[in-house]
């Protein structure tokens, strides 16, 4: 089932809220959240041309509104039907989304999940393979055993600081 619709999308109230160089950013959002808003969907995809037209002028000089064609479309990937809608600007050549660009984009995150969870495992077993350092405590104890066994190799006091000395 495909539903086609042309809206006629107001950006002036919305752009006008934020700074100047954020506007092309805001706009966008803009877009996506009258679709969803309209179209009752939250699978939003912004067209090529629709892009360029709003940051024709640069990201500070949005356009005020823009005219939009939106096809809400069902497509089957996976034994699984996931509703989609697509807006390109009116007038615009239409590329079809292909199941394959789809399923691509899914294993694209889910490789980086999993490459992000291989990283976490990685630093842990490096946190794991550094021997932990020995405290003070344990140094002098080790320096006085040797010195008791007649190993003077390199002794370590526990001397308090200047500072923390009782003055004589």
């Amino acid at each position: 089932m495909t539903e086609e619709r042309i809206y006629s999308i107001p950006l002036r109230k919305e752009v006008s809220k934020v700074p100047r160089y954020k506007r092309a950013n805001k706009a966008a959002i803009a877009v996506r959240e009258f679709l969803q808003k309209h179209m009752k969907c939250k699978n939003v995809k912004l067209g090529r041309y629709l892009n360029m037209k709003i940051l024709e002028n640069g990201r500070k000089n949005v356009p005020h509104h823009v005219e939009v064609k939106v096809v809400k479309e069902n497509i089957k990937i996976k034994d699984k039907e996931v509703e989609i809608v697509r807006a390109e600007l009116v007038g615009a050549p239409t590329e079809e989304i292909k199941k394959d660009d789809v399923i691509k984009e899914k294993k694209k995150s889910e490789e980086k999940e999993i490459s992000k969870v291989i990283k976490e495992k990685e630093k842990e077993k490096e946190k794991e393979e550094k021997t932990p350092k020995p405290k003070r405590g344990e140094l002098a104890d080790k320096a006085s055993k040797d010195v008791a066994s007649g190993v003077m190799e390199h002794v370590v006091h526990k001397q308090k600081p200047k500072h923390m000395k009782p003055k004589e």
